[in-house]
């Protein structure tokens, strides 16, 4: 894993070629096609199987949760029109229920 900071900082380094983080061959934005055949390329590359590009939300989503992420601001992030679909994307972890247990006593 790269610390954000320093992935940011090679990204700095780059040359400028417009607004865009990774633009496409021809400098437009890249198509969802494209960006997920190359995430799903370089995972594979990784050694990581049945990975899609799509899991990335879900592993944003439960990540902001555990970390003290309120629901309502991610459900405008990820652009859901209610709850019941972004509680979908979160997922906890068998921590998260020990440290609930812990702290409530119990576990239903």
């Amino acid at each position: 894993m790269i610390p954000l900071e320093e992935a940011a900082l090679v990204l700095d380094r780059q040359p400028q070629t417009g607004n865009l983080v990774f633009p496409g061959r021809t400098g437009r934005p890249m198509r969802v096609d494209a960006v997920s055949r190359n995430v799903n390329s370089a995972a594979k590359g990784c050694g990581i199987r049945d990975f899609t590009f799509h899991d990335l939300r879900h592993t944003f989503a439960s990540w902001y949760v555990q970390n003290g992420g309120d629901m309502y601001p991610l459900q405008i992030i990820l652009g859901h029109k209610g709850p019941a679909m972004t509680q979908r994307y979160t997922h906890l972890r068998v921590d998260d229920l020990r440290n609930f247990r812990t702290k409530t006593g119990t576990l239903h």
